[in-house]
């Protein structure tokens, strides 16, 4: 791809889009999809998302298409990469006010028409853009997005959107959660449970531990429904105390949702919109609502219910206690709620606020307003600045004020507003046709409250003060979480002692005894500091919303541009710059700060003493653990993996039809052999009319013929010589898999431990048919993307392509020191995610150690 500028500026646009494609309608027919691919990876409530489409363009001509990927609204855009041709252009976060680049002019615009099929995609963002593709080319987009998983309603929600609903293309959905706790909860949304009954083998769940989970889906396009929205739902165990907290690398976050409290009483006043422009089904789904609602109050709670137009009128003077009178009254009145006149929010509300100040009470309660309008103030006062700062003046006892905004014609800014000033938060619904069961789900939300004026105090002055987020909480609501973050004066803290002081049920409440866990995850770095990023930037958001002061707002803006930029997170204010950064292919140039880190990785290897492994070609080994190895000749350092099997279990490494198989037997669990230290103890190989089976007890039986250990001499074995045996001292087996590969095969006797390790020489030269844990790795072909230097780690990103799929992936590697017996050398370690250059071992769990389809007659 040939591009007029070196770098492009792209502005984020946040918009609500009927679009669920990546192509406008214009469009959308010329271009196919040939793969999506949605890897999710939540780690203690952290959620990162790497969408991975490729689009191809088979048309002569260029042709634009226009990207449109939706993402959670809670949700920051990280890194985005574009691959057209030979290219691979790479992104930076920068502020939008920049003047130093080329732009880029589009359009977008919010759709005039609400469809029932939408009701899935109202809680996100999209992140919209077109890019030029070459005739008979295709384009892999590439966006990344972090979250803070919110906990509502009890339970964590993961959301997958997917929008596409084209033929053909294979798609492959995998999302993996981990936590310290154990999972409480998992539950798929009823769209997994589609696909799982329509295409059972397609999706796969496993738990490869208490505390961890895998949903894994994979198809082709044509063979599933049209998939808008996927959720994965789930909650981890908890108990009555102060909370979980999870410390790492001098960073803590501090999850607290205690079980076991008693619910405060509550007095709630419903605030209403009852102007003309309700008319029809807005009042009808509204009615619906409340009806339900009203049936829900606790026997202990207090109600009340303001209903305003150009003015405004109450069901009583006063609150009411929920008896069947009340409630039947309440409802009466819901249903003769007639639409009519004009939209005063400014009397309606401060009637709210006056009923709930008016009342004295001696024991323990929670006052709530619940407000909803689906317009702008109209009459009485209609300036929204004098709306906002009235219904704050007025607020002394600061009650919590919980906004729902209905259709476009709604002021989203000013009931935003009035929830950010007054301790609650705001949802719009775009869909008249939705809104009951929105409406149900604010007040469900909100309905019992556990604790109110809630302060956590750290002890020990251990925590960094001017780091730590909001430690001061109005309320906190049963199924919800209070999550706050910061940093230590010493990042080798592994402790900290915490106190919550509230008001409860029955007074005052202490909570103490926080369970603390360090974290230490070779899979992802940095998560607890990420959540920390993520907090102190969406906490600026807030702030600035509620602000009325234009210098504070001022500050705040520049703060949250400066964090942004730091941080690297799309926000409001920065947006993605798009620049050449080569080609995907390029051994020979490196940039300077690549030549500074391979400076550090040779000065690494060099005072390791280095004693590399004696080669024969490109090698394949497994050794130990097991620890499987493979050297790429184009790239320095080989790499290295581990796998993820059962005790007992046995895996296929290689197979090619008809020819040839390799089969590896994972000793069982015992007292030595502990589930996450896996050795193997059988191999079996099957080639043509020859069979090799190999047991570390037993010996080995080749053909039918039986040698025990030690082996001295079994060269003789064979007139084929397919077979040959060294001395004991190395106790290494050959076997010629082709006249130019050899299978060697070591037995390793180890501070009371046996188990073979084995080596694949040459292991290029195999049949390019070749399949299993190894035979993936044949079908690609491997680049080294980048390589960088964090926290005094190396950290190499590299490019895969399968020579069977279109596709390239991503993935990375740790350069690592690799130590046992034989050797002592760096590597790249991919720990256990090896899916950018083969598929999960899962995939090559057999029943038997004997399963070949080559085994003689």
């Amino acid at each position: 791809m040939k591009l007029d500028i070196n770098y492009i500026f792209i502005p984020l646009i946040f918009v609500w889009t009927l679009s669920f494609c990546c192509a406008t309608k214009e469009t959308d027919q010329i271009f196919i999809i040939t793969r999506l691919d949605i890897i999710t990876d939540v780690r203690y409530r952290f959620s990162e998302t790497i969408y991975t489409l490729t689009v191809f363009n088979p048309s002569h001509d260029n042709e634009t298409y226009i990207v449109d990927i939706p993402f959670p609204k809670e949700a920051f855009i990280s890194n985005f990469t574009l691959e057209v041709g030979d290219e691979i252009l790479l992104s930076s976060i920068i502020g939008k006010d920049s003047k130093d680049i080329g732009t880029i002019s589009w359009n977008t615009s919010e759709s005039e028409e609400l469809t029932e099929s939408m009701s899935d995609f109202l809680d996100t963002n999209s992140f919209v853009f077109p890019v030029d593709i070459p005739p008979e080319e295709d384009v892999t987009i590439t966006l990344t997005y972090q979250e803070v998983l919110r906990r509502l309603k009890g339970v964590y929600n993961i959301h997958i959107f997917v929008g596409h609903c084209e033929n053909g293309y294979n798609t492959n959905i995998e999302v993996s959660i981990k936590e310290t706790k154990p999972l409480a909860k998992l539950e798929l949304s009823p769209m997994w449970k589609n696909v799982h009954r329509d295409n059972g083998k397609d999706l796969h769940l496993t738990r490869p531990s208490n505390e961890s989970a895998v949903i894994r889906y994979n198809a082709v396009s044509n063979k599933m429904k049209c998939l808008n929205k996927l959720q994965v739902q789930y909650d981890v165990e908890r108990s009555q105390n102060a909370g979980e907290i999870l410390i790492e690398d001098g960073f803590f976050v501090h999850f607290l949702a205690p079980t076991g409290l008693q619910a405060i009483p509550k007095d709630i006043v419903f605030v209403l919109d009852t102007s003309k422009s309700m008319t029809g089904e807005p009042i009808a789904e509204l009615q619906n609502a409340m009806v339900t609602i009203l049936g829900k109050l606790a026997w202990k709670d207090m109600f009340n219910i303001v209903v305003f137009e150009s003015s405004f009128g109450m069901f009583e003077s006063e609150l009411q206690k929920v008896t069947n009178r009340s409630i039947t009254d309440a409802k009466n009145m819901i249903y003769f709620m007639t639409p009519g006149g004009g939209t005063n929010i400014h009397d309606g509300l401060l009637a709210g606020i006056k009923i709930l100040h008016s009342i004295k009470v001696d024991e323990i309660r929670s006052p709530i307003v619940i407000f909803l309008t689906d317009g702008k103030a109209s009459t009485g006062i209609t300036n929204r600045n004098l709306i906002t700062k009235r219904v704050k003046t007025r607020n002394v006892l600061g009650i919590p004020i919980f906004s729902i905004s209905l259709g476009k014609g709604a002021d989203q800014n000013l009931t935003s507003k009035i929830a950010s000033q007054n301790f609650g938060f705001s949802r719009h619904i775009y869909n008249a046709s939705t809104s009951s069961s929105v409406i149900n789900s604010v007040y469900d939300d909100v309905a019992t409250t556990l604790m109110k004026h809630i302060n956590i105090v750290y002890m020990d002055n251990v925590v960094n003060d001017q780091t730590v987020t909001q430690t001061n909480f109005k309320t906190l609501f049963q199924n919800s979480e209070i999550v706050t973050s910061g940093k230590f004066q010493n990042e080798t803290t592994k402790f900290l002692n915490s106190t919550v002081v509230g008001l409860g049920a029955s007074g005052l409440t202490i909570l103490s005894n926080a369970s603390v866990s360090i974290i230490d995850d070779d899979g992802r770095k940095n998560t607890i500091e990420a959540i920390w990023k993520h907090r102190r930037l969406k906490e600026v958001m807030s702030l600035q919303k509620a602000m009325d002061d234009s210098r504070m707002v001022k500050a705040l803006k520049e703060t949250l541009l400066t964090m942004s930029i730091q941080y690297k997170y799309v926000t409001p204010l920065t947006a993605v710059l798009i620049g050449r950064h080569g080609k995907s292919d390029s051994s020979g140039v490196l940039d300077n700060d690549e030549r500074v880190v391979y400076a550090a990785a040779h000065k690494q290897r060099d005072q390791l003493k280095e004693k590399q492994p004696k080669r024969r070609g490109t090698e394949f080994s497994a050794k130990g653990d097991p620890h499987f190895e493979f050297g790429i000749e184009s790239i320095e350092f080989p790499f290295c993996f581990d796998i993820k099997s059962d005790p007992g279990s046995i895996v296929r490494i290689l197979q090619i039809p008809k020819e040839m198989v390799v089969n590896i037997g994972i000793i069982p669990e015992t007292e030595d052999f502990r589930e996450d230290k896996m050795y193997m103890s059988d191999i079996f190989v099957s080639i043509h009319a020859h069979t090799l089976l190999m047991n570390i007890d037993s010996g080995i039986i080749y053909n039918g013929r039986k040698f025990d250990w030690p082996l001295l001499n079994c060269t003789e074995t064979s007139s084929e010589k397919l077979i040959k045996c060294w001395n004991n001292k190395s106790s290494m087996t050959g076997f010629q898999l082709n006249p130019e590969v050899t299978l060697r095969v070591k037995r390793v006797l180890h501070i009371g431990k046996k188990y073979f390790n084995f080596y694949i020489d040459n292991f290029t030269k195999l049949s390019k048919r070749s399949s299993g844990l190894l035979g993936g790795i044949l079908h690609e072909t491997v680049s080294v993307r980048k390589v960088i230097m964090r926290k005094g780690r190396i950290i190499g990103s590299f490019t895969s392509r399968s020579n069977r799929t279109r596709p390239i992936k991503y993935f990375s590697g740790k350069l690592k020191l690799m130590e046992n017996s034989e050797t002592r050398h760096l590597c790249w370690h991919l720990h256990k995610k090896i899916s950018g250059i083969t598929d999960s071992s899962s995939k090559f769990q057999l029943p038997s150690l004997f399963h070949s389809d080559v085994l003689p007659t």
